[in-house]
């Protein structure tokens, strides 16, 4: 079974089909691959079918198949742009484009990431049942999720300051400014690309701040289990270096939970 199409959360595929040319060369990924140890720990207790869900531009998988080979790998994304650059980089793992909340595979798995506070996209806490409930039905009894999400002090010490972020990549100039409403618990950022062959890229992208007692909520509700939760800095020693600001999450579905 897969999650109907009526079911399914616009995400902005065509958001990051913008600036999927200067997404690695920005060292978005610095963080996902800082997790690598964590990734490979869950599939070493778990077993070896993996899927990577909003995988983006494959560099996390690829990187991580660099230290262990489960038997099957699959990269979910949505942006079809981000899915040619995964296939590039590892055309030996199956790639999907689908949405994280109506998952388009059946095959159960023994691990899966969802990493770059990929669950932020989602608009409310309805969605984010429905995205756990799909994981528990992918994951086999006793499987594992490993995902983050961006804290109340990420977006208000980092997508409510203002100053733009800035990068020059080979392929162009990435810019990104950002804000962030604390009553609606809503944050914002606006992306332009100014690619190097004089044609620019703008995407508008908007984030939910889930507090922490909601989330543990949203996985029992979905029949998983709460196995752990830390406050980690995904960008230690930068001008982005906020203590807590994301927090790393690793879930299970129960191994007596055969049920479907």
């Amino acid at each position: 079974m897969t999650g109907g199409e009526d079911d399914t959360v616009r995400l902005p595929q065509n958001s990051y089909d913008a600036f999927a040319r200067v997404y690695d060369a920005a060292q978005f990924d610095r963080f996902a691959l800082s997790l690598i140890a964590t990734a490979r720990e869950l599939v070493d207790a778990t077993g070896g079918e993996v899927v990577d869900l909003a995988c983006g531009s494959g560099s996390f998988l690829a990187r991580f198949l660099e230290v262990r080979s489960p038997a099957r790998v699959t990269g979910i994304d949505r942006s079809r742009a981000m899915l040619d650059r995964a296939r590039g980089k590892r055309p030996d793992v199956f790639w999907v484009c689908g949405d994280m909340v109506s998952i388009p595979l059946n095959a159960e798995v023994d691990a899966l990431f969802c990493l770059y506070d990929s669950l932020n996209y989602l608009d409310s806490e309805a969605d984010l049942k429905r995205a756990f409930r799909e994981w528990r039905r992918l994951l086999k009894p006793g499987g594992k999720a490993l995902f983050d999400l961006n804290r109340a002090r990420a977006y208000e010490r980092v997508w409510g300051d203002p100053t733009p972020f800035v990068s020059d990549t080979d392929d162009g100039k990435l810019t990104i400014v950002t804000s962030y409403s604390a009553e609606k618990r809503r944050g914002e950022a606006r992306i332009r690309v100014d690619f190097a062959d004089g044609t620019s890229q703008e995407s508008h992208h908007v984030q939910t701040c889930f507090p922490e007692e909601v989330v543990r909520e949203c996985v029992a509700s979905a029949g998983l289990h709460f196995l752990s939760m830390t406050g980690i800095d995904p960008f230690p020693g930068t001008e982005s270096s906020v203590p807590g600001a994301k927090s790393l999450w690793i879930v299970e579905r129960a191994r007596e939970d055969a049920s479907h």
